[in-house]
């Protein structure tokens, strides 16, 4: 008997308990469903009373419906995320997207850890077929890329649209209008249902403005896409970029690093009377010094002196102007550097040795002894130039640097001596 009623009781919780999640699980779809169609009611009202146009009432019940349906299918990528942290969304985003972003024109040459940046910070949506991502004229707030689908990039002339070309996956759009900072010059329309990354204006010149030699290079690549532009409206926008960046009124990038490196002394001139500092460097302490030594430019090299330039500036790797100029085998420039106080003293000695032991250059490390530095010394790691001469098997290197004095059984970080890699 007591065993009957327990077993009654249990039955009696066990089904007690399955109603109320089978009714939970109704109550929770037809909630949802039922918010989904007091929003469209919303919608459709709001464009009645209103008068807008068919088309722009189909492209709002399009979006509601899509978010309906991304919603359901567990679609919405960016919520998702949300509920992650920083360091798991970045290596996502970076999984999903970085063989992608990296093959963008704008991108093109630019570092791993600027690249790695901006998709960590780029969102992903989703926009059904026929519905705008951009209007001409708007306010440039962001620019895209496509991921799938497709989208027509419209222009409106004499009041009629007219189709300029249909975007493939990869493409960007609404960059020229973010980064030239005037209003956007094409209408972007999808064909179908499309998945974008979006990455805010803001966002994107935060990240870049820390990676000088970067900007220069994205800089670089949009003045290459507008000059390859055939058409008379990214002509007049590619002279009036140039203009821009001569006054320095445009957030991207730095003009002084872009003078530098397109040898560009006029333009340097200018910016320095406008009042730049020379000796302004990026994140990786690389100066428009660094620049202009290593591509040889000496014109720009002496407005940098005449504008009270450092002359023994360091970047994080420990490279100086003098080192750039007698890398890059510029040995006027190297001169120059010299008489207005430059010395590889200032940089690292050991690095510089190791590097020209590396390229197999013999007389880079005499100028290295004839500026009266010790070609001997180490790289952080422990590693001498001779270490390097005797794994590239160069034997007048190495009699070289013996003459100078270096340790044969001076160990690395490691402890391997060059004895013993030899």
């Amino acid at each position: 008997m007591i065993f009957d009623i327990f077993y009654m009781l249990f039955n009696l919780g066990l089904t007690a308990y399955l109603i109320g999640n089978m009714t939970n699980l109704v109550v929770h779809g037809t909630s949802r469903t039922r918010r989904f169609r007091d929003t469209i009611q919303s919608a459709s009202s709001f464009a009645q009373r209103n008068k807008l146009p068919v088309g722009l009432q189909d492209q709002m019940l399009a979006h509601l419906c899509l978010k309906y349906r991304t919603n359901s299918e567990g679609l919405q990528q960016q919520e998702t995320l949300g509920f992650l942290p920083k360091a798991i969304r970045s290596s996502i985003s970076h999984y999903l997207f970085y063989s992608l972003v990296d093959k963008v024109y704008l991108f093109r040459g630019v570092s791993h850890d600027l690249l790695f940046q901006l998709v960590s910070e780029m969102e992903a949506e989703y926009f059904p077929p026929k519905e705008d991502v951009i209007l001409q004229n708007e306010a440039p707030t962001d620019f895209y890329i496509l991921v799938t689908g497709a989208v027509d990039v419209v222009v409106m002339k004499n009041g009629l649209e007219q189709v300029v070309c249909e975007a493939k996956t990869g493409d960007l759009f609404g960059e020229i209008g973010v980064l030239c900072y005037r209003p956007q010059l094409f209408t972007v329309r999808t064909k179908r249902l499309s998945q974008l990354l979006r990455l805010n204006r803001t966002s994107f010149l935060n990240i870049v403005q820390a990676n000088v030699e970067d900007e220069t290079i994205i800089t670089n690549n949009l003045l290459k896409y507008l000059k390859e532009q055939k058409d008379p409206v990214m002509e007049e926008v590619l002279l009036e970029t140039e203009n821009m960046l001569a006054r320095g009124r445009m957030d991207l990038p730095p003009s002084l690093c872009l003078a530098a490196l397109r040898g560009d002394d006029l333009l340097l001139k200018q910016l320095l009377e406008g009042g730049l500092d020379p000796n302004e460097a990026d994140n990786s302490g690389r100066s428009a010094l660094h620049i202009a030594a290593s591509k040889g430019s000496e014109n720009c090299v002496l407005l940098l002196l005449d504008y009270g330039v450092d002359p023994n500036c360091r970047d994080s790797d420990g490279n100086v102007p003098l080192w750039e100029a007698m890398l890059g085998g510029h040995e006027a420039l190297a001169k120059l550097l010299v008489e207005n106080g430059a010395s590889l003293h200032h940089g690292e000695v050991g690095h510089f040795a190791c590097t020209a032991a590396e390229l197999n250059n013999l007389n880079l490390l005499k100028e290295i002894v004839q500026c009266g530095e010790d070609v001997t010394g180490t790289r952080n790691n422990g590693t001498t130039a001779l270490h390097v001469a005797v794994c590239e098997d160069n034997t007048e290197i190495v009699r070289f640097l013996l003459d100078q004095g270096a340790d044969i059984d001076k160990p690395d970080a490691h402890g391997w001596s060059p004895r013993e890699s030899s």
